[in-house]
């Protein structure tokens, strides 16, 4: 690999690849002594790649010929290391080369078309086994649904694990998964478990297993006023709840209630075991993998595996930011995989659901601990500004968390100013505002963070810009002890109640730490009167009152929604239908095979 980073950076510097040099010219392009460019010319001289002719005499000019051409070499660089490691190798020659290269560009669609879907031959058995091979810019280490919060990691639940119900957005139903039948006599719910369904260890699945799976969820069960779980019978299970609860459903069927064995946690099983229709075989710092689960209790996937390679260079290495029209990108998302577009098929265009937030710290002795200080920073925001001159795959600005709510929010709107605001105008701030974000392929939080800063520092507020690694993502509470702002991208489904529910307040992802004491308690109200309420309409309107409260105490301010557009390899069938976090369910997926 040492010899493709040398052979690169001499094509960068010699792309007519012909060129009387000096050996000190030479060390100038490799960053090495003299000694040591003979050694590199000879190896690369040994390989075929390079013609060296030395000069004669100290000071005299050789010449060098580039024989190799860049798409042998790629092929060389992928060949020395398997899979990930390979590729991760390779991409790194990508950091080798300035920003301005034009051999960027060329590279970097060489790379593109090897990350496409691969079709294999299993040759003992005389058939065919489809793999499907993606990149992701970073590791997936807690494949536990109950910690689940970011798309990708919610995207594998339901790869990986089933819920008891599933809801159905377009029809506003539930519908049966692991439970067949469920019935409510006022606050005790009794659900009929479905026979013969095996985890991926081979234990069936029983109420013992749902069971536990109510009981861990504590963070959440507030809220929904579980009480208790029992197992009165292998197939029955009964919840009770304090209070007459219309939202169980709701929460039963988000990932975090995927079904997990009994005593899983304290077994401390890896890799994680569900009943869905694949199964883990390997998760670590190279490539995850999952292969179909045999004895699937719905119909098995039509891929056999699936393999997710972590090539974290994607996040620093990514070539252009706006356009896909005809541009070698590397990476864009999993499935927006394509080097020349006339060899991809387009997909469509979608809306991410959620909204990208900033989170305002109201929080007792915060310097915004006062509404007049936050609706100040929020007037010093303009969302549709930050669109405009952004752009990317940024589309709003949003007024929702639920992007077919925004174009009809009937929150405060614009934050007009009042006279307790021109007194709060005229008032120093004490020290920068701490404004925390998490990296993001594209660096897309980054750059919507530094904008902030650059839009709030014309009003005369200071803002500092700290990225915190993503393992810190999942304690609000300890985020809200040191942020005065937090800004992230809010995941959201069709599965309103629950998700708006859990973004409030889960105990480690809820943003209720950052709210005031007069915000935090009318949410809470609001929650009651939710989990309360029979209708499904009046459960809307509780769901739009909860937004309009966020907003008029500008605790929170929506900045815009995500658009995605994927580019497909023409083998991958079945790439008409999104699941709400912007991927595919792998199980609808199927590679065409090649006929002669």
């Amino acid at each position: 690999m040492q010899a493709a980073y040398h052979y690169v950076r001499l094509l960068d510097r010699f792309p007519q690849r012909d060129r009387e040099v000096t050996l000190e010219e030479l060390s100038d392009v490799l960053s090495c002594s003299a000694r040591n460019v003979r050694l590199i010319v000879k190896q690369l001289a040994g390989l075929g790649w390079v013609e060296w002719k030395p000069g004669k005499g100290r000071g005299h000019y050789s010449k060098i010929t580039l024989l190799a051409e860049l798409s042998a070499v790629v092929s060389s660089a992928l060949k020395e290391k398997e899979g990930a490691r390979g590729f991760s190798s390779a991409i790194g020659l990508l950091g080798s080369l300035p920003s301005d290269s034009g051999l960027r560009t060329e590279l970097a669609e060489l790379l593109g078309r090897r990350l496409v879907p691969d079709l294999r031959s299993r040759s003992e058995a005389g058939g065919r086994s489809d793999s499907l091979v993606l990149p992701f810019y970073r590791e997936l280490p807690n494949l536990d649904p109950l910690h689940a919060s970011r798309r990708t990691e919610l995207h594998m639940a339901g790869q990986l694990y089933d819920n008891l119900v599933r809801w159905e957005g377009e029809r506003r139903t539930f519908l049966p998964a692991l439970a067949i039948h469920w019935e409510r006599k006022g606050t005790e719910w009794r659900f009929i478990l479905r026979k013969g369904v095996k985890f991926h260890d081979k234990r069936e699945f029983t109420s013992a297993d749902a069971r536990y799976t109510i009981q861990r969820l504590a963070p959440m069960a507030e809220w929904a006023g579980i009480i208790g779980a029992e197992a009165p019978d292998p197939n029955v299970l009964v919840v009770r709840t304090g209070t007459p609860c219309h939202v169980l459903l709701h929460l039963l069927a988000s990932p975090q209630a995927s079904v997990v064995p009994d005593g899983s946690r304290e077994s401390g099983s890896k890799p994680p075991i569900g009943t869905g229709p694949f199964k883990l075989a390997r998760n670590d710092s190279e490539v995850l993998v999952m292969e179909a689960f045999e004895d699937y209790y719905r119909e098995r996937a039509q891929l056999d595996s699936v393999e997710i390679w972590i090539l974290k260079e994607l996040i620093a290495d990514r070539i252009g930011d706006d356009s896909l029209e005809g541009q070698p990108i590397l990476y864009e998302h999993p499935f927006q995989i394509h080097g020349r577009r006339q060899a991809v098929r387009k997909g469509s265009e979608i809306v991410e659901g959620g909204s990208t937030v900033l989170c305002m710290n109201g929080s007792g002795g915060r310097e915004l601990g006062r509404a007049d200080r936050r609706r100040l920073l929020a007037r010093a925001i303009d969302p549709g500004k930050c669109v405009e001159e952004l752009g990317g795959s940024r589309i709003g600005a949003s007024r929702s968390f639920f992007p077919e709510w925004s174009k009809d929010a009937r929150g405060i709107g614009n934050f007009g100013c009042d006279c307790a605001e021109e007194e709060a105008s005229s008032e120093e701030w004490t020290k920068p505002l701490l404004l925390l974000t998490h990296p993001v392929l594209n660096h897309s939080l980054e750059r919507t963070a530094g904008w902030i800063r650059k839009e709030c520092a014309a009003s005369g507020i200071p803002v500092e810009v700290r990225v915190v690694p993503d393992e810190r993502w999942d304690d609000f509470a300890g985020l809200a002890a040191e942020a005065d702002l937090l800004l992230f991208n809010a995941v959201t489904t069709t599965n309103r109640e629950a998700d708006l529910l859990r973004l409030l307040f889960d105990s480690r992802i809820g943003l209720s730490p950052f709210f005031d004491a007069d915000t935090k308690a009318i949410l809470a109200k609001l929650g009651r009167d939710l989990s309360g309420e029979q209708d499904p309409d009046a459960r809307m309107g509780h769901l739009r009152r909860m937004e309009e409260v966020l907003e008029a105490s500008a605790s929170l301010l929506h900045l815009y929604h995500l658009k995605q557009t994927a580019f497909y390899h023409p083998k991958l069938l079945g790439t008409n239908r999104y699941n709400p976090y912007g991927w595919i369910d792998f199980r609808e997926l199927a590679l065409k095979p090649e006929f002669n």
